[in-house]
């Protein structure tokens, strides 16, 4: 029924919705997983819920497994992306840039 490959899936999302949107979206999320104490300075957490965050994702797939790994993997215009997708919800995890 649900596929983890590469987001969480529709289904899976409906059924745990306060746990995966609502803790991931947490304004405090240094002090809730301990990664870093510096976390939320550091990344950013974005759901990917519009077509452009949506090609970041699939264009980021296609760089690490096509490019970088060498996986022949379905993909045009440099975006790796499949049937699974349109069921899938995407959280991007970008690194901040760093001001001095």
């Amino acid at each position: 029924m649900s596929t983890f490959r590469y987001g969480i899936s529709r289904a899976d999302t409906e059924a745990n919705a306060g746990f995966f949107l609502g803790e991931i979206m947490r304004a405090n999320l240094d002090d809730q997983y301990a990664i870093a104490s510096d976390f939320g300075e550091r990344y950013q957490i974005r759901i990917a819920n519009n077509e452009e965050l949506r090609s970041e994702v699939y264009r980021l797939r296609y760089r690490v497994f096509c490019q970088k790994l060498g996986y022949d993997m379905s993909q045009r215009n440099g975006l790796e992306s499949d049937e699974f997708d349109r069921d899938s919800v995407h959280v991007l995890l970008r690194e901040r840039a760093i001001t001095s």
